[in-house]
C-alpha cells in the first residue's frame, strides 16, 4: 500500500476494519483513539429515527466512566469521570 500521507493512511485502514469487521463492536475504539466523529444522518440513512446524528469529534457519550467500586478499592486512581451526555434529537442530514 502506498500513500503520501499518514492521515490518508490511516483513513484505509479504518475503512477496511470498518468492513472487514462490521457489525462486531470494534469501531468505537478506532473513533476513540484516532478522535473521528460519528455521521449517521444521511440520505437513505437506515439508522432508527432519534438516532440520526452526526457529530465531528469523539462524542462524549462514548466516555467510559469508572465504577464507584472501583475507585473505592483502587487508591491509584481518582474519581475524574467525564459526563456521558447523550444526543436528544436527530441532526440534519449530512452531504457527501
Amino acid at each position: 500500500y502506498f500513500a503520501k500521507r499518514a492521515n490518508n493512511f490511516q483513513n484505509e485502514v479504518c475503512w477496511e476494519r470498518r468492513a472487514e469487521f462490521w457489525g462486531e463492536g470494534i469501531t468505537g475504539y478506532d473513533i476513540k483513539r484516532l478522535e473521528r466523529g460519528i455521521i449517521r444522518s444521511y440520505a437513505n440513512s437506515n439508522h432508527p429515527d432519534l438516532y440520526r446524528w452526526n457529530i465531528s469529534t469523539t462524542p462524549d457519550w462514548m466516555n467510559r466512566c469508572i465504577p464507584r467500586s472501583e475507585s473505592a478499592y483502587n487508591t491509584g486512581i481518582t474519581t475524574n469521570n467525564p459526563t456521558p451526555s447523550a444526543p436528544v434529537d436527530n441532526d440534519a442530514e449530512y452531504k457527501w
